[in-house]
């Protein structure tokens, strides 16, 4: 995977606010932040500021509307250095800005099949299962990092939950029952075939299929 998305390249990044990119305080209620593999995306973490978090990397991007459009910018280490902050800093930062910029959004999937295609016998045997993303439908899967939504959410579901990693933009939030270690195993090997026929790389987020436990108040990768 490359850049998460249509960023704009370090060199076209800049354009019309270059006079003023030095300005932090100008800056700094547009940064936001974005999920994507840390292993796939090694060349381009040696470039970018970033905070692992399980086996993703959280990387940072300048959120900003411009003539008509918003314009992503992915935020690199040479602008850590023009503005003088750390990495800490915008992570802080984006905590706030991300929610507020994108939302967090959720739809029951067998909702949205039924809209779209009807009655279908078949889902009525599927597990229940959420899309979670935001608003804007980009990086949506970096609300797994939003303030208390995951408890919140397992507060609402009465019960630990499975996250699968769709893709960067969304993911899949179904409940789990540590009991049926079989569904596990289910779920793992769907979301190595999704990956793999159904993906383009760049869109991949990961091959793991994560738990949020409500007795630990925290995501993992599930095992």
């Amino acid at each position: 995977m490359g850049t998460p998305g249509k960023i704009e390249t370090y060199k076209a990044q800049i354009g019309n606010i270059a006079e003023q990119f030095d300005n932090f305080e100008l800056w700094k209620k547009d940064i936001i932040f974005c999920l994507i593999n840390k292993e796939q995306n090694q060349k381009l973490l040696e470039e970018c500021p970033f905070v692992p978090f399980l086996d993703l990397a959280v990387v940072f991007i300048l959120y900003i509307y411009e003539q008509g459009e918003y314009r992503r910018i992915l935020l690199r280490k040479e602008h850590l250095k023009i503005w003088g902050v750390t990495v800490d800093t915008l992570y802080q930062l984006a905590r706030e800005n991300t929610p507020r910029l994108l939302p967090a959004d959720a739809a029951e999937m067998q909702s949205i099949m039924k809209e779209m295609f009807g009655e279908i016998e078949s889902l009525k045997r599927t597990p229940k299962m959420l899309i979670l993303g935001n608003s804007k439908s980009i990086y949506g899967a970096a609300v797994l990092l939003y303030d208390r939504l995951l408890e919140e959410l397992a507060n609402r579901l009465q019960s630990d939950f499975l996250v699968l990693p769709s893709s960067v933009h969304e993911v899949l939030v179904l409940p789990y029952q540590r009991e049926k270690k079989w569904d596990l195993e289910v779920w793992k090997r769907t979301v190595l075939t999704a990956n793999q026929e159904y993906m383009l790389p760049e869109e991949r987020l990961s091959e793991h299929v994560y738990v949020y436990s409500r007795e630990k108040g925290k995501l993992e990768i599930a095992v």
